[in-house]
């Protein structure tokens, strides 16, 4: 797949009736495509930073995690040494691309964001976000983070990723898909304080909705939970969906009540 790998597409929800059909579309796909192991994120255009409480944030470096730097990647390929041989995890894309993305802490004490900011997105045309994932121990947590505004929020309600997930083989055969539906409310959000060189927290609750305007990065904050070394939390497919177009979904309505009007003129003529 050809570089960063965002796809946008037409509508592709099937209609389910008059007037109440609902045609989205996806606004944004990134799959993670590498034709082998250990590639920079930068090379999808994407980033990925790790950092806590007690370090500060920094960009993370492809590498196998078996020093005490903390890695992030893209893993692609059978020929990949971290996590391994891999495959797309879903069946919904109809790609034969392999990659995926571990993120590798050996000390359990860094979490992780990983993110994009090629493209801006209205918010108001956002409908949910949505990607696979897996870790290779329990208690991890993902999370939506958007950057509106020049600041970082993240969503109140964490992932729990599926587990163990310990190979690239075993995340790709075991690897769950998650959907986040975007709303603004206030209580659904989280103050990120990221920025390069200063330390990775997580803030509070918002007091007040989401800020309105273009939402200017997205992705994955990632807490690796500690368990004595060589933790792995891993993903996939990250996607953004738009909402239904009002325009096209009245078009479609207009349309589907003026031909049940032509049969009913038909039975009437026939009758």
């Amino acid at each position: 797949m050809r570089k960063a790998s965002p796809i946008a597409l037409a509508c592709a929800a099937a209609w389910t009736g008059w007037c109440s059909s609902s045609f989205g579309s996806i606004a944004y796909l990134q799959n993670f495509s590498a034709a082998s192991g250990q590639v920079n994120l930068s090379t999808v255009n994407w980033q990925a930073y790790y950092g806590s409480a007690t370090t500060v944030a920094t960009l993370a470096a492809p590498g196998n995690g078996s020093g005490s730097t903390p890695n992030a990647m893209i893993s692609g390929g059978t020929s990949a040494p971290t996590p391994g041989a891999n495959v797309n995890a879903t069946a919904a894309v109809t790609s034969t691309t392999n990659g995926f993305v571990p993120l590798l802490s050996n000390d359990g004490a860094d979490q992780f964001v990983a993110y994009t900011t090629e493209y801006n997105i209205d918010g108001t045309l956002v409908n949910d976000f949505s990607w696979y994932s897996g870790s290779m121990d329990s208690g991890d947590q993902q999370s939506v983070i958007v950057q509106i505004g020049g600041n970082w929020y993240a969503s109140t309600s964490p992932v729990t990723p599926v587990n163990p997930v310990s190979a690239g083989g075993s995340f790709g055969a075991t690897a769950t898909k998650s959907t986040l539906t975007f709303s603004t409310a206030a209580a659904n959000w989280d103050t990120l304080n990221f920025t390069a060189g200063s330390d990775l927290t997580l803030g509070s609750v918002l007091s007040s909705p989401l800020p309105s305007g273009s939402i200017t990065g997205f992705g994955l904050y990632v807490q690796i939970a500690n368990h004595g070394g060589g933790e792995r939390s891993y993903f996939d497919t990250f996607e953004v969906d738009s909402v239904p177009e009002p325009a096209a979904a009245g078009f479609l309505c207009v349309g589907g009540l003026a031909a049940l009007a032509r049969r009913r003129r038909r039975s009437e003529t026939w009758v």
